[in-house]
Formats: structure tokens, C-alpha cells, sequence
């Protein structure tokens, strides 16, 4: 009897430590997959956040370009504005001009002429010196030499020179010169100037150092003369910026990029957001959707996750985008 009980109890035993021993298993089981589930959340967060980063920067550089592209739009809006009152008060004073020839003899024409008159205040003596200043300093910046005639008519200033040039200063201090050749300059008190030839107009923004040229086809170009940068920006709306240090960045209308480095190294992204950098030695690098690829001359392909490398594209970008801020800046 004694012996049976004895058996029983080493039974009930073994099943009790057989039964730990399944729970503790299926604990553990259950704490690595619990870990592994954690860590993997844990890497699509962080594969999120840098999606998210990148998202920001994307949109950041956008904005950038857009607000670029306003400003720019609102200086030409501002030159067009300015040729259309220059040209509607050209119409206006050749109006004038006509009716005060019908409405007078020619006496009263040549005296008019000759001097103020007709509901226009003259000229102060501080005004008339102030004509003479910037007309000179107009003269010799342009290299016209001496003036043979000079004449106060109206509100203005106007000399002729032997070249057939002529510049007169009006009261609001701008200074228009006429060329014999078609040319049409306007100098303002700023040290700006227009200058309109051939359907071409370009404006010197003296306090920037830029020249802003817009050709007859619309096409824009901004010089930095300070940085060396040269943008241009096309009419179907490719924009093109040329670094001083020989990079050349293209920006196309459906969102693709495309980078060109002075050692021969491009950088091109797609309107999906695949970066490829295809180097001289025949290598590329091709990154998208979190993974980095390369592709070797002798056609090997390696594969990378993005969080195991630091992105050459990111770095090529950021130098160029750092290189823009600093001439915009300026």
C-alpha cells in the first residue's frame, strides 16, 4: 500500500515539473515574440520618422523654389508696370506735344520749347543742380564725352551729345537715354538701371549685384556676380542654377532633378523620388523606398537597408542646397 501511494505522488510530481516546464517554454515563447514584434514596431517607427524628415525637407526645398519663383514674378511684374506708365506718359506728352503744335503759332512753339511753360513748374535752382549731377555722372559712366546741346523742356533736363545719344533727367530723378541704334536706357537715383534692346530688357540691381536679363522668348536669367551663380529659369518652366564651383543643377516641370558635378559625378531623381548617382568609375547608387543599392562595374548588386548607411545623396544634396541659401542670401 505503501509502495502504490509512494508511486503515485513521483507521477503527480513529473506531471506538475512537465507542466512548469510547458508553461515556462510557452512564456518564453510568447516574451520573444513579444520582442520581436516591439523591436519590429520600433524599426517601422523610426523607419516613419526619417520618411517624415525626409517628407519635410522635400517640402521645405519645394517652398523654397516656390517662393523664389514669386519673387521673382513679382520683380518682372513690377517692370512690367514700370514700362507701361513709362510708355503711357511717352503717349500722353507725344499727345501734348501734337496739340500745343496745332493750337499754336510757331512762335509760341519755339518759345515753349525753349523753356517752361503751359501749366509746368520750373525747375529750382536746387532741382537744376541736381539734373546736372546725375546727367554728368550718367555721361561718364556711359563714356558719351561733352554734350553739344542742352535744353530745360517742361519738368525735364535733356542734353544731346555728337554720338546722336540723348539723355534727359526728369522731375521724379530718373534719367531716360535714347541711343541711335534703338537702345533705351532708364537710371534711377538708386544706381539701378533698365536697359531695353531688341525685344531683350535687363535690369542692374546695384545694391545685390544682379543682373536680371528676360529675352524675347521669355527666358530668365539672373546673374550673381558677387557669387558667381547663374539661374535660368525657361518658359516650360525648367529651372537650371550654375554654381561657381562648375555644379550645374536642373529642376523640370514634372519634379525630376538632375545634378552635374565637376568630377564628372550625376545625380538624377526621379518624379517618384528614386535618387540614382552614377559615378565615373561606372558605379551606382540607386536609393529608394528605405533601401540603398549598389551597382557595381563588373555588374554586382548590393542591397543595404537605409538605416545601415549614411545617404551620399542626402550629403550632395545638402551642400547644394546650402550653396543656394548662401546666394540667395546675398
Amino acid at each position: 500500500m505503501g509502495k502504490k501511494s509512494k508511486g503515485g505522488c513521483d507521477s503527480s510530481n513529473k506531471a506538475v515539473s512537465l507542466s512548469l516546464s510547458s508553461r515556462l517554454d510557452l512564456e518564453c515563447v510568447l516574451e520573444l515574440r513579444e520582442r520581436e514584434e516591439i523591436e519590429a514596431l520600433r524599426q517601422e517607427n523610426q523607419e516613419l520618422r526619417k520618411k517624415i524628415r525626409e517628407l519635410e525637407q522635400d517640402g521645405s526645398t519645394t517652398a523654397e523654389r516656390c517662393r523664389d519663383r514669386v519673387e521673382m514674378l513679382k520683380r518682372r511684374v513690377m517692370e512690367l508696370e514700370e514700362e507701361v506708365r513709362i510708355l503711357e506718359g511717352e503717349r500722353m506728352a507725344a499727345k501734348e506735344s501734337e496739340l500745343r503744335v496745332v493750337a499754336c503759332p510757331p512762335t509760341a512753339v519755339k518759345k515753349h520749347v525753349r523753356g517752361p511753360s503751359g501749366g509746368h513748374e520750373p525747375l529750382t535752382p536746387e532741382q537744376h543742380k541736381q539734373a546736372k549731377t546725375f546727367l554728368d555722372l550718367v555721361s561718364q559712366t556711359e563714356g558719351l564725352g561733352p554734350y553739344i546741346r542742352e535744353l530745360r523742356v517742361d519738368e525735364k533736363l535733356v542734353r544731346w551729345y555728337q554720338s546722336g545719344t540723348s539723355l534727359s533727367w526728369s522731375r521724379n530723378g530718373q534719367v531716360r537715354q535714347k541711343c541711335p541704334d534703338g537702345r533705351f536706357k532708364i537710371f534711377y537715383e538708386n544706381g539701378d538701371y533698365r536697359e531695353f534692346s531688341q525685344g531683350r530688357t535687363v535690369y542692374w540691381y546695384a545694391d545685390r549685384r544682379i543682373i536680371h536679363t528676360t529675352s524675347e522668348d521669355h527666358l530668365h536669367t539672373l546673374e550673381y556676380l558677387d557669387s558667381g551663380q547663374v539661374e535660368r529659369y525657361y518658359p516650360d518652366g525648367t529651372h537650371e542654377v550654375a554654381f561657381a564651383d562648375g555644379t550645374m543643377k536642373f529642376t523640370f516641370p514634372n519634379g525630376r532633378e538632375e545634378c552635374v558635378f565637376p568630377d564628372g559625378t550625376v545625380q538624377r531623381v526621379d518624379e517618384y523620388g528614386c535618387r540614382t548617382i552614377a559615378y565615373v568609375d561606372g558605379s551606382k547608387e540607386i536609393f529608394f523606398d528605405n533601401e540603398k543599392k549598389t551597382v557595381f562595374p563588373d555588374g554586382t548588386i548590393k542591397a543595404a537597408k537605409r538605416a545601415s548607411y549614411n545617404s551620399a545623396a542626402q550629403i550632395m544634396e545638402s551642400s547644394i542646397l546650402a550653396d543656394s541659401k548662401r546666394a540667395s542670401t546675398r
